[in-house]
Order: C-alpha cells, then structure tokens, then sequence
C-alpha cells in the first residue's frame, strides 16, 4: 500500500469518522461568523530575497490577509522543490540561511504576532542535522520554544 494511502487511512480514522483536529494553532479559521474551510495560507521562503526580512514579511502577508504562514526552509539540492521556490531556497542559502536563522525570524515574529499559526516547511536532511550536532529531539524544541505550530517533512 502506497504511504499516502496508510497516512489517509490513518488520518480519517479519528472519533466516529472525522479528521482529526488541528489543535489550538488553527482555532481561529473555525471561529463563529467565519466562512467554514477557507484560508489563506502564505508561502515565504525564509531569509529570501534578503537574510533579515523574513519577520518583516510575515507581517506582511498577515496584513495582506494570510491565516497561515507556510515558512520555507532553505535547502541546497537542484530536484527538490519547484522551480519557482528553488531559486529563494539558494539565495537564502548563499546569505548563510540555516535552521537557527530560521526559528530566530519566527522568535523575532512571535514577539508581536502570537495568534497566526507558522509552519516550517522542508526536509529530513536539515532536521536530521541539527540535531546531530545538538542532541536527539532538539529541532522539536526550539522550533516548539520559538512559536512554530507546525512541521511539514
């Protein structure tokens, strides 16, 4: 069976059927007098096109009407991702983007923007790596200590 067969198995087995939910991070898009299953979610390659202004631009786009942050994580490999998010991903890499970077623009976020949920976006590569040269379990908390709500492998 295909992984995304179990995950979709797994995931629509929740109480008596439904989907599981997605906790305190996304309360607000199920508020009263708001339209039922519609956001606005926003993609920002983080430290793209310059190292200091992702925060800046996630308020942006708040502003702009976005109900959730899909925050890129920047990574060096040609066949991953699409062409058009490829080219921020190595930008930010030459401007010495990694993970630490990256939870200090949420960090940075958070300090005026608590309520809009921020999802770090990426691979197991970078993931995998700081925690090597930390201790196991360690991307987990300081994304968690940081403000992410959520992590997209």
């Amino acid at each position: 069976m295909a992984w995304w067969h179990r995950w979709h198995r797994h995931y629509d087995s929740g109480p008596r059927g439904r989907r599981p939910s997605h906790g305190p991070a996304c309360r607000h898009l199920r508020a009263p007098g708001r339209p039922r299953a519609k956001a606005l979610i926003s993609y920002v390659t983080a430290a793209s096109p310059y190292a200091d202004i992702t925060p800046a631009l996630m308020h942006v786009v708040v502003e702009a009407g976005a109900d959730v942050i899909e925050l890129g994580l920047p990574l060096s490999h040609p066949s991953v991702g699409c062409p058009v998010i490829q080219p921020g991903s190595e930008l930010a890499l030459r401007l010495g983007t990694g993970l630490p970077q990256v939870l200090n623009h949420v960090r940075q976020f958070r300090q005026s923007d608590s309520g809009t949920p921020v999802l770090l976006i990426g691979y197991a590569n970078p993931i995998k790596r700081y925690d090597q040269l930390r201790q196991k379990g360690a991307f987990a908390e300081d994304a968690a200590r940081t403000g992410v709500d959520g992590i997209l492998v």
